[in-house]
């Protein structure tokens, strides 16, 4: 038979290797025993990133998503939604897609080194209008450009300048685009305010001059290219607003007197602007006071007009209007007291 070992000797065999094993741990160097964490650097944390919006495009395709950064390096990722495809521009905003689906439209800011710089050298900050051709993948740009707007067909754009320095009244230059040439068709000056027509081609604008001898509401029609004056006067219009889906629009002229402190409005509305049987209507409350508008109120300008459904009224915001407080009164008010 055979002299089985005892298990206590081989534990106690194996003690000298476990020693040796255990020295030589010991004595590697700390890197080695464990992987010591980086420490985050000021600039490690600028580059933090979170997600800003998205905006899809109208068939799905395309996603526009901002992305934000600790130190303020943002960019657009504008991703394809069925293959890997991402397009990346840095400083861009604002994405808008065409209806068409054809383009997308955003706008290019500076670095905030050359933002700080420009602002120290007291020179105004200037964006920059990009294009996405979301067909070909051909990218453009255009410099000074304030904002911008499709039509809703998407087959034409507005490119609004920035405002001249030394300029008082607010009209700038709107450059209008054929986006299927990819030509200026026109370029229209002293424009104030302005607004598409939905599911059309017109452009209702204010116009607003240096002397306000230009001062006016013009109506332009991309398609056709023709131009047409609906009101000019001495005044300042304001507030657009189109009918949906139709070819209605209303605006408020201003208007003051010496009786009262605050400025009043005339309603100017046209309905059929795509005809040539458009009809005007107008609500002076110094001719119909006590009639459509009530005695001592006027309309006034931070609520903006706007239509009913049926195109049948029009909603205005009025308030008692504040009269200028006659000067013998006061003097009489001062001696008695």
């Amino acid at each position: 038979m055979k002299p089985q070992r005892s298990p206590f000797r081989t534990a106690l065999a194996a003690l000298p290797l476990l020693a040796i094993a255990l020295i030589a741990t010991l004595l590697q160097p700390p890197a080695l025993q464990a992987q010591e964490k980086p420490t985050l650097t000021a600039d490690d944390y600028g580059q933090w990133e979170s997600l800003g919006g998205g905006t899809l495009s109208p068939d799905g395709r395309w996603l526009a998503v901002g992305i934000n950064r600790v130190n303020r390096e943002g960019e657009l990722r504008i991703h394809a939604t069925d293959s890997d495809s991402v397009v990346v521009v840095p400083f861009a905003t604002r994405p808008v897609f065409s209806s068409d689906n054809r383009w997308l439209a955003y706008s290019i800011g500076v670095s905030p080194d050359e933002r700080e710089r420009m602002q120290e050298a007291r020179q105004t900050v200037k964006n920059k209008l990009g294009l996405l051709n979301l067909t070909t993948g051909e990218q453009e740009t255009i410099d000074d450009i304030q904002s911008f707007s499709f039509s809703d067909d998407g087959l034409y754009m507005t490119l609004r300048l920035y405002k001249p320095e030394g300029r008082e009244s607010n009209g700038v230059d709107v450059l209008v685009r054929d986006m299927t040439t990819g030509r200026r068709t026109i370029t229209l000056g002293n424009v104030a305010q302005m607004a598409w027509q939905d599911e059309g081609h017109l452009i209702a604008m204010t116009m607003d001059t240096e002397d306000q001898m230009g001062n006016g509401v013009s109506l332009y029609n991309a398609l056709t290219g023709q131009m047409r004056t609906l009101d000019a006067d001495e005044a300042t219009y304001r507030h657009l607003a189109w009918r949906e889906d139709e070819a209605d629009l209303v605006v408020l002229k201003t208007y003051s007197d010496e009786e009262h402190e605050d400025t009043a409005h005339v309603v100017m509305a046209w309905r059929d602007l795509d005809d040539d049987d458009s009809r005007a209507f107008v609500l002076d409350p110094r001719e119909d006071e006590g009639t459509m508008v009530p005695a001592g109120v006027r309309v006034v300008e931070y609520r903006r007009p706007s239509w009913s459904e049926d195109g049948n009224t029009i909603f205005l915001g009025l308030q008692e209007r504040r009269p200028v407080e006659n000067a013998e009164d006061e003097e009489a008010e001062g001696d008695e007291g």
